[in-house]
């Protein structure tokens, strides 16, 4: 059975989006009208929706077909805490670089239209991605029970195995 993200959302499902994101699910899709989770999370004013789905690389900048993005939905329906999470999202971020805490112990690739996406499971439960050429934490190691802000390692992948140890 396929994992949908709109069915994750409805149902609130945090873990269940994590999970998604982890196995390199694609929160960026758009639908028929161009709308992503992002977008419709908003829509629905979930902004722990909101904010996993952006530490999973949700892109705040895609359009539907009428031009407006994840912001514009939360404005347009007057939804302050998403517009303070969205907006904050969209400040440059400034950090020191990390690294995982402890040992990778899965690493999945996969192919989506023409990129190639690797995740990387740490065995504190830490998820990494490979995108556009550096490895971003995505999901922080589930023992917090708030989501916080993750700084990013900006590095090759050899940088990171030199970090970690890969099974």
């Amino acid at each position: 059975m396929k994992i949908n993200i709109t069915d994750l959302i409805i149902q609130n499902d945090i873990e269940g989006i994590r999970k998604f994101i982890a196995d390199g699910g694609d929160i960026n899709m758009q639908d028929l009208r161009g709308g992503t989770a992002l977008m419709f999370a908003s829509a629905l004013n979930s902004p722990e929706i909101v904010k996993t789905l952006i530490k999973g690389g949700a892109k705040l900048d895609i359009q539907d077909r009428r031009g407006d993005t994840a912001l514009d939905v939360a404005k347009i329906r007057n939804l302050t805490e998403i517009i303070e999470i969205l907006t904050e999202a969209k400040k440059p971020k400034e950090g020191k670089a990390v690294s995982p805490t402890s040992k990778v112990i899965q690493i999945t690739t996969t192919e989506k239209l023409n990129d190639v996406i690797t995740t990387a499971l740490c065995e504190d439960g830490s998820v990494w991605r490979y995108a556009d050429k550096e490895w971003i934490c995505i999901l922080e190691a589930p023992d917090n029970d708030e989501i916080e802000e993750i700084p990013m390692f900006r590095g090759t992948r050899e940088e990171l195995e030199d970090l970690c140890s890969f099974k």
